[in-house]
């Protein structure tokens, strides 16, 4: 729910921004804010979060650190594959071996669109397929 809720916020913003490379730092600023340890961080996930889970999900979170409570290795994954973010290999790893990191620009290797349905490409072949 809570890489769902984000993911959801992410899209949003990114459909605000015009350039790719205004995308490309937004996402690396919120990862360091996800990632990060200081008051900014806090407050993302003690409140903000909790409230787009809320907007979401109609689900009222308990009063504690969201990140405290969820495996923020799978949460970030998760969240890569949903968005299409190609992460460098020592950003993987080092969330899966310390479960942290300080995310830079660099880390962020690109972004591929991601497609929800692709059925019509399925029936488009299918069809193209049988007239031949």
């Amino acid at each position: 729910m809570t890489a769902r809720a984000v993911k959801a916020r992410l899209r949003y913003e990114f459909r605000q921004l015009r350039s790719s490379e205004d995308i490309r730092q937004y996402v690396a600023a919120t990862l360091r804010a996800l990632l990060g340890g200081n008051k900014a961080s806090h407050q993302l996930w003690t409140v903000t979060i909790p409230q787009l889970i809320q907007e979401k999900f109609d689900v009222q979170e308990p009063n504690v650190n969201i990140r405290d409570i969820i495996n923020i290795c799978r949460f970030i994954t998760r969240l890569a594959d949903s968005l299409g973010l190609v992460l460098s290999k020592r950003c993987t790893e080092s969330l899966q071996k310390y479960g942290v990191y300080s995310f830079g620009l660099l880390d962020l290797l690109q972004i591929v669109p991601v497609v929800k349905h692709m059925n019509i490409v399925d029936y488009a072949e299918g069809t193209l397929n049988n007239r031949n």
